[in-house]
């Protein structure tokens, strides 16, 4: 009796070890395949010039797919992870853009994406979700970091009034105003936004205190360099 109870032992010893196996097989498998789904939508990115439309849009069920994978991608190249970043601002909650953030604490191009998104041609929720991100890395300094960008992004309206917002009030008491506004349209997407911004108050206020983003533009202001994209 004894025997055949450490005979079964061994087999249920031997079958969990190949089910292990099995399983980081697989999953090494789904992140080559996470891998080459995030260079190929990257390429198309880059190529649209920092615009999520066409194929670099990448679906809701990718997202969660690549968030799997979060801490294994987090020293990826840092225009990867800006794009990584990108979609994160795109899918909210889904994307995990909090989490996302805080990974890209010292990646000093996250920031032309998140200025194009403020004209609000890829939707109001990122628009404001940027705009919110660049708040907290730049303040009221934000206007200086856009002398650098050899482009006309400040001059959409969409743009300018979300520059406004941040030299102003700031993102989250515009949103708040918003939110308590039932004749506004956007007032339940408000709302959402609030809710996201309080989800992820930890990564924020630990990406606020870590971030070196504004030092390394404001820098670059004052070594007169100008970035051309």
């Amino acid at each position: 009796m004894i025997e055949i109870v450490g005979l079964v032992s061994s087999v249920i010893g031997i079958l969990t070890f190949i089910w292990g196996i099995a399983k980081f097989a697989a999953r090494e498998t789904e992140y080559k395949r996470i891998r080459k789904l995030i260079d190929e939508h990257y390429k198309t990115w880059k190529e649209l010039g920092y615009i999520l439309r066409g194929g670099a849009i990448v679906e809701k069920e990718t997202v969660k797919r690549i968030n799997k994978f979060r801490s294994k991608l987090k020293n990826i190249d840092d225009g990867q992870k800006s794009f990584l970043f990108r979609i994160a601002i795109q899918n909210g909650m889904i994307g995990e853009w909090g989490k996302w953030l805080l990974m890209n604490k010292h990646n000093s191009e996250i920031v032309e994406p998140l200025v194009k998104c403020l004209n609000g041609e890829e939707g109001w929720r990122p628009r404001w979700r940027s705009a919110y991100v660049l708040e907290k890395t730049f303040e009221k300094d934000i206007n200086k970091v856009l002398g650098q960008l050899n482009s006309n992004l400040n001059k959409n309206d969409q743009t300018q009034l979300a520059l406004h917002v941040i030299n102003t009030d700031g993102v989250e008491r515009y949103l708040k105003d918003i939110s308590q506004d039932k004749q506004e349209e956007r007032h339940k997407h408000a709302q959402a936004l609030l809710q996201e911004i309080g989800a992820f108050s930890k990564q924020i206020e630990e990406y606020k205190k870590e971030q070196t983003l504004k030092n390394f533009w404001l820098n670059k202001r004052n070594e007169g360099q100008q970035l051309n994209y």
